[in-house]
């Protein structure tokens, strides 16, 4: 996908027009929330770290505070801060997280603080200078210090990226490593090797290692999009060669048949807690809630392949995202 004209007039390496970029988007509802089940998933995944019962916990590119608000509640009696470059993302952030702090980037009374815990949520493939931030990292760390990043990963066999090979313009060089159809404000996609070279060159060693989004995770984010999505994915047209289309086509049935059978259920949803419903959205619940406990099946069935994937192979590097827990030893 080409970059929007917004991007192609901006560079993102300047930390104005990046704010600016941002602060654009966040004026919408770019990032104002994220699946329950996401959510659920960190919080555990906190909770299992076995850290202290009281510190002080940095969200690093807190965007509008949703995970800063998991951060809380999984470590209640914790001093919770947050960070961003955008300041209509903090506003509405310091909104949502009364009971948080929040800062920009370059705050004096940021940088004067030593965290134990620093998050970040599919943030490093947005950061400008990846070097320069884990300097950061560094900077914010005393030692002991925990750190848990959350982003997308650049390993080969994901779903994805085998569904990317498959294209003549599915995998780039530029933005670094990155998919056809990512957000245009991906400017990298790590891997297991590049993260733990930062963390080596920068003084962490890792401690965890959890991979997500390996086949049934990725269908239904995929399918969750539409079957408008599932056709530009599976672009025919972009078939890198013969074998390659077969395989797309094949694709393209099995997620729009899951699009299709998940699609009712969706609809049905979104009309009936419409405040004000026309007489279009009554037609729509009248013709489709019949269908919707199939739909409902298979949302259910989908949703526990989906959880059991994640507990049974998330030591498996072949995910589309990866969660790396780094400790800090300050030598």
């Amino acid at each position: 996908m080409e970059l929007n004209s917004e991007l192609q007039r901006l560079n993102l390496n300047d930390a104005k027009n990046a704010s600016h970029f941002y602060d654009n988007r966040y004026e919408g509802d770019y990032m104002d929330e994220w699946p329950l089940r996401k959510k659920r998933r960190v919080y555990e995944l906190l909770r299992e770290l076995d850290l202290p019962e009281e510190g002080i916990a940095l969200d690093f590119g807190c965007g509008t505070g949703v995970f800063t608000s998991v951060i809380k509640q999984a470590l209640p009696r914790w001093q919770v801060y947050g960070t961003d470059l955008s300041v209509i993302a903090l506003e509405k952030a310091e909104a949502k997280n009364p009971n948080c702090n929040f800062f920009s980037l370059d705050a004096p009374n940021l940088t004067s603080l030593k965290f134990d815990f620093i998050f970040s949520h599919h943030v490093l493939e947005h950061v400008s200078d990846i070097d320069e931030t884990w300097m950061q990292f560094s900077s914010l760390s005393k030692s002991g210090t925990r750190m848990l990043h959350i982003c997308p990963c650049g390993n080969e066999g994901s779903f994805e990226h085998n569904l990317c090979r498959l294209r003549k313009d599915g995998l780039r060089q530029k933005p670094e490593n990155t998919f056809f159809y990512e957000d245009e404000g991906h400017l990298r996609k790590l891997d297991t090797q590049k993260m733990r070279c930062l963390a080596t060159k920068y003084g962490f060693e890792v401690c965890l290692e959890y991979y997500a989004w390996h086949h049934y995770e990725a269908i239904e984010g995929i399918t969750t999009e539409g079957r408008d999505y599932v056709r530009y994915l599976t672009d025919l047209a972009q078939a890198a060669n013969g074998a390659a289309q077969t395989e797309l086509r094949g694709l393209r049935r099995q997620l729009q048949t899951i699009t299709m059978l998940r699609t009712p259920s969706i609809i049905v949803n979104q009309r009936q807690q419409k405040q004000e419903k026309s007489w279009k959205d009554y037609a729509a619940i009248t013709i489709l809630k019949p269908l919707t406990v199939i739909s409902w099946l298979t949302n259910c069935i989908l949703e526990q392949l989906t959880d059991s994937e994640w507990h049974q192979r998330r030591k498996d590097p072949k995910g589309a995202e990866m969660y790396f827990l780094f400790k800090f030893s300050d030598r």
